[in-house]
C-alpha cells in the first residue's frame, strides 16, 4: 500500500529503491503478486523520474535513476532484458553558449594563469578573474580551473591565519564569499573548507574555527534546489554537520549572521532559507550535546506565525474545530484506506503528471487491494473535481471492477453520480452500476435548451403540414 502511494510523490532515489524492495518482498500468495500488478508498479515508480526538471545543481542528484533503483525495479519486474545503461551526459546548447569558435585572443587568455599580487591581497582579484569567465570559454582551461582557485584561496587563508590569527582569516573568508555572484560556481567554497579541514591538526586552535566558518559559509552560499534556493539546504546538509562538529559556537554565530544578511538583502533573497534551516537543524542540532531536533520544530513554529500574520482576512475554516489526534492505535485497514485516499487526492492537482500518477495508483490498487481502493475512491468521487478528473477516475473504476463486487459506499456514491448534470459522469456511473447488477436511478429532469424551445414553438405555430 505504501509503495503504491509512493507513485504519487516526487521521485527520490532512496525512497524509490526502498519502495521497490518492499514490493519484491511480498509473499507469493499476496493479491498484488497474484494479479500481476508488481511490474506495473515497478514501471510507474521508476517512471516518476520522467517528470523531474532537467535543471539541477552540479553537486546534487540529477533526475536519472541510479543503478540501485534500476536493479530493484528489474528484480520486481521479473526475468527479462537487463536494465538499460544510463544515458551519457551530453552538452546541451543554450542561449548563453555561443556556437562560434573562440578567437585566438580568447584561447591564449584562457590558457594562462592570471597575474596576481603576492600575499592575501591576491585572493579577491583571483575570484574576480574567475567569475568573469565568458560563457563560451572552455571551463577545463587552466585559467578557469576550480581546483586552482580553491588552492589560491585556501593557501592565502592559511597564510593569514599563521600571520594574523583565526579572526583575521575568518574576516578574509567573509570578503571572499562576497565576491561570488548568484551564477558563480560556489561549490569551490566546499573544496576550500575541506582543504582547511585536512590541515586542522597543524594548528588546532586557529584552523578548527576557520574550517568551521568555511563549512558554514559554504552551506549558506551554495544555492540549493537547482539554483533556485538561497542556502544549500537539503542538497548539502553535510556541510552544516561538519561545521557544528568542528566548532558549534563559530558555526551558529556565522549562520545567524548570514540569515540576517539574507533578510536585509535583495528582494526574494530569503527564498529557501527557512526550509534550509529546518533541514540543517534536523540533520544536526546547533547544540552538539542535544540530539533532539527541537530547533527544527522551532523553525516550523516561527514560520507558521509569519504565515498566519500574512494571511489576508478570514477563511471558512476560522471557526472549524481544532484537530485532536486520537490516542488509540489505528487498524491496518484504516491506515491503508487513509494512505489510498491521500494518494488519490493528487487527482485534484492541476498538473497532468500528478493526475496521471493518481490514476496509475488507482488502477494498481483496484487490482491488488480492491476493498481499500473502493473505500478511498468513494470518498474522492464525492469531491467537486470537475468533469475531466471524475470521468478519468470513473473509467479506471469501470475497468477495475468488471469482475468484482462494488462496496455499498462506492455504490451509493455512484448512485448520486448517475443523476449528475455531467453527461459523461452520469453515463459512466450508470454503466458501472449496471455491470455490478445494481439498480440504476432515472436520469434527472433537465430544463429544455432555449434553442429547442424556440424550435418547438415555431413548429406549433406553423401547425401540421
Amino acid at each position: 500500500m505504501r509503495s503504491a502511494a509512493r507513485i504519487t510523490v516526487p521521485a527520490r532515489r532512496s525512497t524509490s529503491a526502498c519502495s521497490s524492495d518492499r514490493l519484491a518482498e511480498l509473499p507469493g500468495d499476496d493479491p498484488a503478486r497474484a494479479v500481476g500488478v508488481l511490474p506495473v508498479l515497478a514501471n510507474a515508480i521508476t517512471a516518476t523520474y520522467d517528470d523531474q526538471p532537467l535543471m539541477h545543481a552540479s553537486d546534487a542528484e540529477g533526475p536519472e535513476p541510479d543503478r540501485a533503483l534500476r536493479d530493484a525495479a528489474h528484480r520486481l519486474g521479473g526475468e527479462g532484458a537487463p536494465p538499460r545503461p544510463p544515458k551519457p551526459e551530453t552538452e546541451h546548447a543554450s542561449r548563453w553558449n555561443s556556437g562560434s569558435r573562440p578567437t585566438l585572443s580568447q584561447v591564449l587568455h584562457a590558457n594562462q594563469r592570471p597575474e596576481l599580487p603576492g600575499g592575501a591581497a591576491s585572493v579577491v582579484p583571483a575570484i574576480r578573474d574567475y567569475v568573469s569567465k565568458p560563457y563560451n570559454d572552455d571551463p577545463a582551461s587552466p585559467r578557469w580551473a576550480a581546483g586552482a582557485l580553491a588552492n589560491a584561496i585556501g593557501w592565502r587563508l592559511l597564510q593569514v591565519t599563521t600571520e594574523d590569527g583565526a579572526d583575521a582569516a575568518i574576516g578574509l573568508l567573509h570578503r571572499v564569499v562576497e565576491e561570488f555572484n548568484a551564477l558563480s560556481n560556489t561549490a569551490v567554497l566546499a573544496d576550500v573548507a575541506a582543504g582547511i579541514d585536512l590541515r586542522r591538526d597543524d594548528a588546532p586552535q586557529t584552523l578548527i574555527p576557520l574550517a568551521s566558518a568555511a563549512y558554514t559559509l559554504a552551506f549558506t552560499k551554495i544555492r540549493g534546489g537547482g539554483g533556485w534556493l538561497t542556502f544549500a539546504g537539503r542538497d548539502r546538509p553535510d556541510l552544516w554537520q561538519r561545521a557544528v562538529a568542528l566548532d558549534a559556537d563559530t558555526a551558529t554565530g556565522i549562520l545567524a549572521d548570514q540569515v540576517a544578511t539574507a533578510i536585509g538583502g535583495r528582494p526574494y533573497g530569503t527564498h529557501g532559507v527557512t526550509q534550509a534551516l529546518v533541514a540543517a537543524f534536523a540533520a544536526q542540532s546547533p547544540d552538539p550535546a542535544d540530539s533532539h531536533p527541537g530547533s527544527a520544530f522551532a523553525c516550523w513554529d516561527a514560520a507558521l506565525e509569519v504565515i498566519e500574520h500574512r494571511l489576508p482576512g478570514s477563511t471558512p475554516y476560522d471557526n472549524a474545530e481544532t484537530y485532536k489526534p486520537t490516542t488509540a492505535s489505528p487498524s491496518r485497514s484504516s491506515t491503508d484506506v487513509t494512505l489510498t485516499r491521500l494518494a488519490l487526492a493528487t487527482l485534484a492537482m492541476p498538473a497532468r503528471d500528478d493526475r496521471r500518477r493518481a490514476l496509475v495508483t488507482a488502477t494498481a490498487l483496484l487490482a491488488a487491494r480492491p476493498a481499500e481502493a473502493q473505500a478511498a475512491i468513494s470518498h474522492v468521487l464525492a469531491a467537486d473535481l470537475g468533469a475531466g478528473p471524475l470521468t478519468w477516475l470513473l473509467t479506471v473504476v469501470r475497468e477495475g471492477t468488471r469482475d468484482g463486487e462494488l462496496t455499498d459506499d462506492l455504490a451509493a456514491q455512484l448512485m448520486l453520480l448517475a443523476r449528475s448534470d455531467l453527461l459523461s459522469v452520469r453515463a459512466l456511473a450508470a454503466e458501472i452500476l449496471a455491470n455490478a447488477g445494481r439498480p440504476i436511478p432515472a436520469p434527472p429532469a433537465m430544463a429544455t435548451h432555449p434553442s429547442l424551445q424556440l424550435a418547438l414553438a415555431d413548429a406549433l405555430r406553423e401547425g401540421p403540414a
